[in-house]
């Protein structure tokens, strides 16, 4: 058995006491590109908007959904949509990513 000590930095003591640990999955420990991209041609259909292919959409990724969305809108990884169509876009694609979140990635399963 390791016992440790506890130290403290400035005002935080050493070991933490932790109840939740958050992991981030998107990218890092799951490949989900592809399900990001189908939920992101589900929002743009939904809006009357031309799809694009999977692979550009894969380009858009990184810096979170709001970020994802509005590279999606303008096909542009620097734009910025018209603010009104931001805003009914953003939910519609969380929407549609928690329906199709599990497409290309399985479902976690219970041992």
């Amino acid at each position: 058995m390791i016992q440790t000590t506890p130290q403290t930095s400035g005002s935080t003591s050493f070991p933490l006491s932790l109840k939740a640990v958050i992991i981030d999955l998107d990218g890092t420990l799951l490949d989900t590109a592809q399900d990001l991209a189908l939920a992101a041609n589900e929002m743009l259909r939904e809006l009357r908007m031309t799809e694009l292919p999977a692979s550009t959409i894969q380009t858009f990724i990184g810096k979170g959904v709001p970020k994802l969305v509005k590279r999606t809108l303008t096909n542009n990884p620097d734009g910025e949509p018209d603010p009104e169509l931001f805003e009914q876009a953003l939910p519609i694609y969380e929407r549609c990513y928690a329906e199709n979140l599990h497409v290309h990635i399985p479902a976690p399963t219970r041992a």
